[in-house]
């Protein structure tokens, strides 16, 4: 299958103001205290065979008896965290992607069944194994697949030059188009899938549309909605009410208000961004939230239950996700680690490059990077980040 595609704008997540010069209200820290990643070698480009492992990028190719010297050198107090699951709200078979993958094009996702990333490489989707460090290509010429999102033996997608929706069969190895339609955003929770894109009939505006998986039938439809997250049976979001956060059903029915910042001095509510909620307290949820201020956007931990917030720090975060306890904000060309646990600064990923679109499965990051949008994999126990780009 071969077509050309219009590149899809994703949404800028937050303003790019300011460095984020605070810590933590909470936090006392140091700069000396604090830990800095810096990786010091320059990244380079790795051509990656689907038959071959990957190789740390590096000035020098790495043989197999230099990568097993090296990931011996962990001390004993160290374990590998490369083939470790992170269990957190999102991340399951209950979702077809992780809330914070999803608000970043969803570029890469974990299938637990199987135990690998996929990840979309322009317009190529490739399965990638953590315990052989090997690359397989699924799915090549569709140009520019963006929002991968599991169901089943099933990987939904948006390509094509229509940007229309598609499925590739992990089974049969087989492609079909499911939606004749534009589709700018993808999302999936239990047997629902939820779509931004055109109505039949409706003219040229976008909604934000439910479908039922069993049966490709739509069963909800409404203006768009911003800031989705998905936890348990339900979903929240941003709407047309500048300052509030809500809740409703899976099916948007039973509307609620979580939270109302109208009254706290603030411009606006910009980003919204779930992290954990106990699954016997429905109250005890944790939000980060950016407001805009005078100033710009300012950071914070929004707790729910006793509807506080702590400061984290000031705005220019343009990528947000998070994994079991870490929040990551993508600030100029660095990525910052906050404990959101603790809610205490942790470390800084410096990666001698831009990052854009983070999307993060176990301890991995996928992101693009450059005038060409090349895609990079790093983990920590890596020396470079790794160019997927042929």
């Amino acid at each position: 299958m071969k077509a050309k595609i219009i590149t899809i704008l994703s949404f800028c997540l937050l303003l790019l103001v300011s460095g984020c010069d605070d810590k933590p209200s909470s936090s006392n820290k140091s700069s000396e205290e604090a830990t800095s990643t810096h990786v010091t070698s320059a990244p380079t480009s790795t051509d990656v065979s689907s038959s071959e492992p990957f190789e740390e990028s590096s000035d020098e190719p790495v043989s197999d008896e230099e990568s097993s010297e090296e990931s011996s050198s962990l001390s004993s107090s160290e374990q590998s965290t490369i083939n470790e699951e992170l269990e957190f709200m999102s991340n399951s078979s209950r979702y077809g992607n992780t809330n914070g993958n999803t608000m970043n094009r969803s570029l890469a996702v974990y299938d637990w069944e199987r135990k690998v990333h996929y990840y979309a490489n322009r317009g190529s989707i490739y399965a990638y194994n953590p315990v052989t460090a090997t690359s397989t290509e699924l799915l090549a010429d569709m140009v520019n697949v963006t929002y991968l999102t599991l169901y089943e033996n099933y990987i939904y997608f948006i390509g094509g030059t229509e940007n229309y929706l598609y499925t590739y069969n992990l089974l049969s190895m087989t492609t079909d188009l499911v939606l004749e339609r534009y589709v700018s955003y993808a999302s999936r929770q239990t047997d629902y899938l939820y779509l931004k894109t055109t109505i039949e009939g409706y003219g040229d505006d976008f909604y934000f549309v439910i479908y039922d998986l069993t049966n490709m039938a739509m069963i909800k439809s409404t203006g768009l909605l911003d800031n989705v997250n998905h936890v348990w049976n339900k979903v929240i979001y941003t709407d047309n009410e500048p300052f509030k956060i809500k809740l409703a059903a899976y099916n948007l029915s039973g509307r609620t208000t979580l939270a109302n910042f109208t009254d706290g001095g603030f411009k606006a509510l910009n980003y919204v961004h779930l992290l954990s909620e106990d699954y016997f307290d429905e109250s005890d949820r944790l939000f980060f939230v950016s407001l805009q201020t005078q100033e710009g956007p300012h950071y914070y931990f929004y707790e729910k239950k006793t509807d506080t917030l702590t400061f984290i720090c000031k705005g220019g975060a343009h990528s947000v996700n998070n994994d079991d306890k870490y929040l990551y904000l993508v600030i100029d060309r660095d990525i910052v680690v906050y404990n959101y646990v603790t809610k205490s600064y942790e470390r800084t990923f410096t990666l001698g490059m831009s990052v854009r679109n983070l999307n993060v499965i176990n301890h991995y990051f996928y992101y693009q990077s450059g005038d060409n949008n090349d895609l990079y994999m790093y983990h920590p126990e890596m020396t470079v980040p790794l160019c997927l780009t042929k």
